[in-house]
């Protein structure tokens, strides 16, 4: 018999872990998901080209 709560006890330690580590696991994705950037472009405005630099740079106005 007191094998029998010993494995009572321990399956409810194992699922009372799975339980724990599936929680975090969701914290973690959801910030993770909060701290990625959005996917979406930005606008930059009128690019023009920079001789010098030889690329397209957004357009200073000043």
């Amino acid at each position: 018999m007191p094998q029998l709560i010993a494995l009572a006890l321990a399956g409810a330690a194992a699922f009372a872990g799975y339980k724990w580590v599936k929680k975090q696991n969701e914290l973690v994705a959801a910030k993770r998901k909060a701290a990625q950037p959005a996917d979406s472009p930005r606008n930059l405005g009128d690019l023009v080209w920079d001789e010098s630099a030889g690329a397209y740079r957004p357009r200073q106005d000043s």
